[in-house]
């Protein structure tokens, strides 16, 4: 959690982490709504009326928590489908958001499951950032060679000048 002077730690890591990793139609390991449930620090009320209802969609709101969740049912079990909280912080097309934009709402149970749960996706992150931060080095120490060379031959010019 980065302070007011840090880079935009929002727009660097957190938006780079995949909407579609918890929605159970893209998923090999799609996240029970029950378990997800079991995540959260407070209550959340289900709504029995919202579009999609009655095809097995569902919805769970808490309005003093700005949280909204979706999900659908397959089999009889209902998995997590998405999340969407408070305004724009993902993007600003929209409200939806990754576990991580709402991690104050979730029990150190769910924290440590979703860190888990997107551990390859971060690693990954992780990896570019460090990549890109090794062509940069490369490009700075290039760019201070050839500062160095045209400070010479400047100086060069400029003694045979005199």
């Amino acid at each position: 959690m980065a302070d007011s002077h840090d880079i935009n730690i929002e727009e660097l890591f957190y938006t780079k982490l995949d909407l579609d990793l918890i929605a159970f139609n893209y998923n090999k390991n799609p996240i029970k709504m029950d378990m997800f449930l079991g995540f959260l620090k407070f209550k959340i009320e289900r709504s029995k009326n919202h579009l999609g209802s009655n095809n097995g969609w569902t919805k769970l709101e808490s309005k003093n928590h700005q949280l909204i969740v979706m999900g659908g049912c397959v089999d009889g079990i209902e998995y997590l489908n998405s999340i969407k909280y408070k305004t724009n912080l993902h993007n600003v097309y929209n409200n939806f958001v990754t576990p991580f934009q709402m991690f104050n709402l979730l029990t150190k149970e769910g924290r440590l499951f979703f860190l888990d749960y997107y551990g390859n996706e971060i690693s990954e992150i992780i990896s570019n950032k460090r990549e890109e931060a090794k062509r940069l080095e490369h490009s700075m120490k290039q760019a201070q060679k050839e500062l160095l060379s045209i400070k010479k031959e400047y100086q060069a010019l400029k003694n045979i000048s005199k």
